[in-house]
């Protein structure tokens, strides 16, 4: 049995490799993008917690690797939308107490303009660059797999996608939307 398989049947020893697998380099890809040890830390315990009480719901059909970061994405996203909410409503507290208007903090581009901005900028890759990033990052796709579909060489599809991030970066001018890119990446 894969490790997918072990984890969805409740396998601990499966669990506990994955953990070790993944937790670090969650931890250090959340504390890279919201510089918070203790964001990154609560985003881990987080991500696999969801993933324990999910497990059965995991798919064979993607890579562990894809399903985890999808998870560690969405856990992310919510805890920034909590802390908005906190903050906001330590901003009305505080404003009561002064008896002053609050200046209502610049709307922040929601999840779905977020992945609006990235799709429109995935249109802009070139046409094989483009397939080559679709198949990886949304469906799945392992480089080998990539490159006997479309019978190129498996560090070409490396370059292409190393290629298509570096693109989207330069393109994608909001924070949250490069954060989402990251994750989907």
């Amino acid at each position: 049995m894969d490790l997918i398989s072990l984890v969805k049947a409740g396998e601990l020893s499966a669990f506990k490799k994955v953990y070790a697998k993944f937790h670090e380099k969650l931890y250090f890809f959340v504390l890279k993008q919201t510089n918070s040890a203790y964001l990154a830390e609560e985003v881990v315990q987080l991500t696999f917690i969801k993933l324990w009480e999910r497990r059965e719901q995991l798919s064979d059909d993607y890579l562990l690797s894809v399903q985890v970061f999808r998870i560690a994405r969405t856990v992310m996203i919510d805890e920034l939308r909590k802390q908005t909410t906190i903050r906001k409503g330590m901003e009305n507290i505080l404003a009561e107490q002064k008896e002053e208007p609050v200046t209502p903090l610049a709307e922040s581009i929601t999840y779905k303009e977020a992945l609006a901005s990235i799709d429109k900028a995935i249109e802009y890759l070139p046409p094989k660059r483009r397939e080559i990033f679709k198949l990886s990052r949304y469906e799945g796709y392992s480089h080998k797999k990539i490159a006997e579909l479309l019978s190129i060489s498996p560090k070409t599809v490396e370059n292409q996608i190393s290629q298509a991030l570096k693109q989207l970066r330069e393109n994608i001018s909001d924070p949250l939307a490069i954060v989402l890119l990251i994750f989907i990446c």
